[in-house]
């Protein structure tokens, strides 16, 4: 080791050892200052570090790599090299991939040609991850120092983040809303910033983005942030759900037609890919994109340009592409409804949203947003809703998420109307179910949600016959949690009665 590789380990050691100073706060700072002098120490040509804690939260940083390098290194996280490296939890050094027996037979190995590469994982409690180097030739990574540096980096940093990580913790969900445009994203439960955080670290780095997750989960407003917050925000945002596509004449929508190609092609037709020039095109429903176009979207993936239909003469096309679905992708490429080439082309970066029952605490600011919303719409005075109401909305299953809250309010706002009521009732947003009964004198915040609390009891015993083990598990609660409630609300079965249920 020569003296400016010792320099640069002694700089590497005091950058992870200065995690703890006040003036380190930075998680990505971090990453990139130590990653950059791990590549500087190894000779490596491009580096890349990754790291994910259990609940999802992700923070990454590159040195020396391009879109394109990401792209491919982000495949042999789940395909290559890199799983494998995570799986077995060793440090994998080979001098060339492409032709090691281990690897030559991996798809991503073999498009890319792989040569030399130096892949540690780490895992520590809550957080996994991997540092990922490759080299220029293979006489790369040979120095025993570049295992031991490499490795000896991956032991440190991650107890050391993890502790800056709880430091920074209190204010993470307040610096993501100040550093980036997210007004129309409602909502500020944990798991939800999770999943912001990762949209928006690869906002700006124009790769494709594969939204999943039930209907309703807010998978076009999080594709709109992506494109808010990235440098083509300034052109066009077009969204195409492809459930609307007639397969006849879904080439011709994506990619355009020239005159004649068709018998409605009466001009050259501009297909939304045009449309989106400079932008970002976002196909919403991919998964049900008829079979017949997936070919072409492939390749236009793959190349970055197209021939219209009837057309031999391909034009390039300056567009981002984000796709959302809410299909199960393994069944359907096992179905063969869906090509697996594209499958995996379009999964590059997958971003998975919660279903709105794993982030119930944002159902209330949802439900206002919502008030506000069509109440200006229809150039009303803003309702107000009762807070045992927007108790029990909390408690509702949602199965359309947060489109079914939106429907609902819009319904219940003209419901209001009709009554010349100026409060949101149960009855107005819920008219299928049984209505609250009437807290009397209760005017307390704590009345009206024990009120509440007990019908919704009472309602849930009742439906499960009486059995508790049955009721706990529908409510998601402990059996003993169960039972100390029934206790509290001093509830026997001789409560349950046709004017109760």
């Amino acid at each position: 080791m020569n003296q400016r590789q010792l320099e640069l380990q002694r700089d590497l050691y005091r950058l992870l050892l200065g995690v703890n100073d006040s003036v380190t706060r930075d998680i990505d700072e971090i990453l990139y200052n130590a990653l950059k002098l791990v590549v500087e120490i190894t000779r490596a040509r491009i580096g890349y570090i990754e790291l994910r804690d259990k609940e999802g939260a992700i923070w990454w940083s590159k040195e020396h790599c391009n879109e394109v390098d990401i792209e491919s290194i982000r495949r042999r996280i789940s395909t290559g090299i890199i799983s494998r490296a995570i799986s077995t939890g060793e440090t994998i050094i080979t001098p060339s991939a492409f032709l090691d027996a281990r690897f030559s037979d991996r798809d991503s190995v073999r498009e890319d040609r792989i040569e030399a590469v130096l892949c540690s994982p780490f895992k520590q409690d809550e957080i996994v991850g991997v540092i990922y180097l490759q080299g220029e030739s293979e006489h790369a990574f040979t120095d025993e120092h570049c295992l031991m540096e490499t490795e000896l980096f991956s032991r440190h940093i991650t107890p050391l983040l993890r502790q800056l990580n709880r430091k920074m913790q209190p204010n993470r969900n307040e610096d993501l809303r100040k550093k980036y445009d997210l007004k129309d994203v409602i909502g500020d439960s944990h798991l939800l910033l999770l999943k912001l955080k990762e949209a928006m670290a690869i906002a700006e780095l124009d790769v494709t983005v594969l939204l999943t997750g039930e209907t309703g989960t807010g998978k076009g407003v999080v594709a709109r942030a992506i494109h808010k917050n990235s440098f083509r925000k300034y052109n066009p945002f077009v969204h195409v759900n492809c459930a609307n596509l007639p397969e006849q004449l879904a080439e011709s929508e994506l990619f355009g037609a020239s005159k004649g190609s068709h018998s409605g092609a009466y001009t050259d037709i501009k297909g939304k890919i045009a449309a989106a020039k400079g932008g970002t095109l976002f196909l919403d429903e991919i998964g049900i994109l008829p079979i017949s176009i997936q070919s072409k979207l492939l390749q236009f993936l793959e190349d970055g340009c197209y021939c219209p239909l009837g057309s031999t003469v391909p034009l390039d096309a300056d567009v981002r592409i984000i796709t959302a679905t809410n299909i199960n992708f393994e069944e359907a490429v096992s179905q063969g409804t869906f090509k697996e080439d594209l499958y995996y082309r379009l999964c590059v970066f997958p971003i998975e949203l919660p279903p709105l029952r794993k982030r119930k605490e944002d159902i209330p600011a949802l439900v206002t947003f919502f008030i506000k919303k069509y109440c200006n719409l229809y150039k009303m005075a803003v309702m107000e809703i009762e807070p045992q109401v927007l108790l029990a909305l909390q408690e509702c299953e949602w199965k359309g998420n947060v489109r079914e809250i939106d429907h609902k309010v819009q319904q219940g706002i003209l419901r209001a109307r009709v009554d010349h009521s100026s409060k949101l009732q149960f009855h107005h947003l819920l008219p299928e179910q049984q209505e609250i009964p009437d807290s009397g004198e209760s005017t307390t915040y704590r009345e009206g949600k024990d009120t509440w609390e007990r019908r919704f009891l009472i309602v849930h015993l009742e439906k499960n016959g009486w059995n508790i083990s049955e009721t706990a598990k529908s409510l998601d609660l402990s059996r003993s949690h169960l039972n100390n409630l029934i206790k509290i609300h001093q509830l026997e079965r001789r409560d349950i009665s046709p004017a109760t249920a």
